[in-house]
């Protein structure tokens, strides 16, 4: 008998775009090393198979140096800083500088061919600076200015396939290397807002924008490399031609496709409405205990490495006796967005019973689970609590599979729970870890404020 095995939401393209702020920072890195190389030995020019030989200016190469900075600089599962986003406006500055890009040039290597900044580099630049200073107060908005970030560029790609610069704008090659770098590293924060997780969702939908953006795009290139190659008539002229057709087919293949996903995913909602009923929590809108249970028996299968994380408030009945119960769900509902801002995109998280909740943390050792802890109890502490909620901590109990690979989660949440009730014993406001190389001996990870001993309990 076959066994199909569930998929649970947009899985299999998000864990690439997990790694995509990495590959984006190396590719973007890469590219200002070539860049580097280039003015040292001028490799673009004896290298080029164009009539033109487009270099990277050096205010791009400062463009791009900046970007990669604030993108370093950023956190993706939390608020951009003061200081990242003063050099996103000081990115958008320099942008307004590309007019005297050519002069700039100039002053540095009179006799070489840098060119100036073309408009298409400047354009591409600045709605990236764009997108991520609008992500703080309008992430839906954020995510469609950095989608069109890639118009510019594409239309720089057509420019260097077709050999025809003077309408599309220069970009050099390298230039086009370190932007895509920044935008994919941009896309990772994004990744979760509409319309950027219509193209990831692991569903039909998602399937039919990836399909049709890589045949779009294989389309575009052919078609340029036969007006290239075969030197047709009327090519001077296909330029201008060309770009507007390219841009109206992808405004209105993006329109027509979107609306489609929309479809699709409101139909698959309606179809799944009772059993996402039973499955969401509707005070913290966390999973359930039957989710979560699912989405475990799902990774469980995969073979990859995980822990659990039991989670309870210290003293949560005396703060429903003495403020009330709507204050104590305003509690359960704040810990639960805390929970939230701090996981990946491929973790879990559900309301286990009562003021408990359960953290899965998909494809990371033990000692992920015992650092998150400590950043969750750090959250608590210095976050920005609404005035309404009393201050109160947490207790965490943390525990991995170890080699006994077939332990079922409710195995694993009776090991968490004991390392808890260690977490209770001691004091609250802590964390404990059963460790699986020790039998699910439980000792405390968090710092003592006093003493550094270490407990350790069979």
């Amino acid at each position: 008998m076959t066994v199909r095995r569930r998929t649970n939401g947009p899985r299999t393209a998000l864990r690439l775009v997990e790694n995509l702020r990495q590959y984006g920072l190396a590719l973007t890195v890469a590219a200002v090393c070539l860049v580097l190389v280039d003015y040292a030995t001028g490799w673009q020019l004896k290298m080029s198979l164009l009539d033109h030989h487009p270099r990277t200016n050096p205010l791009t190469l400062l463009l791009m140096v900046m970007s990669l900075a604030a993108l370093l600089m950023q956190r993706p599962n939390r608020p951009a800083r003061k200081l990242e986003l003063a050099v996103w406006m000081a990115v958008l500055c320099l942008v307004a500088l590309t007019p005297i890009s050519a002069s700039f040039a100039d002053a540095i290597a009179p006799d070489d061919w840098l060119r100036k900044t073309g408009g298409n580099t400047a354009l591409a630049f600045g709605m990236l600076g764009l997108a991520q200073i609008a992500l703080a107060r309008i992430p839906g908005i954020a995510s469609r200015i950095l989608l069109l970030s890639l118009v510019p560029a594409i239309i720089a790609l057509n420019g260097l396939v077709l050999g025809s610069p003077h309408f599309h704008g220069e970009m050099a090659l390298t230039t086009a290397l370190g932007f895509t770098g920044l935008w994919m590293a941009s896309l990772r924060r994004l990744a979760r807002r509409h319309p950027v997780r219509l193209f990831l969702a692991e569903n039909r939908a998602g399937r039919l924008l990836r399909l049709q953006i890589a045949l779009w795009l294989v389309a575009d290139i052919a078609m340029l490399l036969g007006l290239r190659l075969f030197d047709l008539p009327g090519a001077s002229f296909y330029p201008l031609i060309h770009s507007g057709q390219m841009l109206l087919t992808w405004v209105m293949s993006f329109w027509f496709s979107v609306k489609f996903a929309d479809l699709l995913s409101e139909a698959g909602q309606r179809h799944t409405a009772l059993r996402d009923e039973a499955d969401r929590d509707h005070l913290t809108q966390l999973a359930t205990r039957r989710a979560a249970k699912r989405f475990y028996d799902d990774i469980a299968q995969e073979g990859q490495s995980h822990c659990v994380l039991l989670i309870d408030i210290d003293h949560f009945k005396q703060i429903n006796d003495r403020l009330g119960h709507p204050t104590g769900d305003e509690a359960l509902k704040w810990l639960a967005e805390c929970v939230r801002n701090t996981l990946r995109i491929s973790d879990f998280s559900a309301r286990w019973g009562g003021e408990e909740f359960l953290v899965i943390l998909n494809r990371a050792p033990a000692i992920s689970g015992v650092v998150w802890a400590e950043r969750l109890r750090t959250t608590l502490a210095i976050g920005n609590r609404p005035s309404a909620i009393p201050d109160f901590t947490v207790s965490i109990g943390v525990t991995a599979p170890g080699a006994n690979d077939g332990m079922t989660l409710d195995q694993l949440v009776e090991r968490a729970d004991q390392a808890l009730y260690a977490a209770k014993e001691d004091g609250r406001n802590c964390a404990w870890f059963a460790d699986p190389d020790l039998d699910f001996a439980t000792r405390r990870t968090s710092p003592r404020p006093r003493s550094s001993a270490v407990a350790i309990r069979a």
